[in-house]
């Protein structure tokens, strides 16, 4: 099963920090692009906040088209963020 973790402004914005990809009505393989928008379905005020977003399946970052595998454990979705 893959989980889907979002952080910071990307939780606030789709109002929950966990989802699987079944729980979004998705199967795998899928791509990163499909769970960004299967999220914005579930908070559509949240979709300017997750396009600008970071993705990471497993630890690698993927754009809107890598691929999220069967095997993925996690797909962590993170906002912009500053710091030193």
């Amino acid at each position: 099963m893959t989980t889907i973790r979002l952080f910071a402004a990307a939780r606030h914005a789709v109002g929950r920090s966990e989802f699987t990809l079944e729980g979004l009505g998705l199967g795998a393989p899928t791509t990163v692009g499909t769970v960004v928008q299967a999220l914005s379905t579930v908070s559509p005020a949240a979709r300017p906040v997750l396009e600008g977003c970071s993705v990471l399946v497993d630890g690698e970052r993927r754009g809107p088209l890598g691929r999220v595998d069967g095997d993925a454990e996690t797909v962590d979705i993170l906002p912009p963020f500053a710091g030193g």
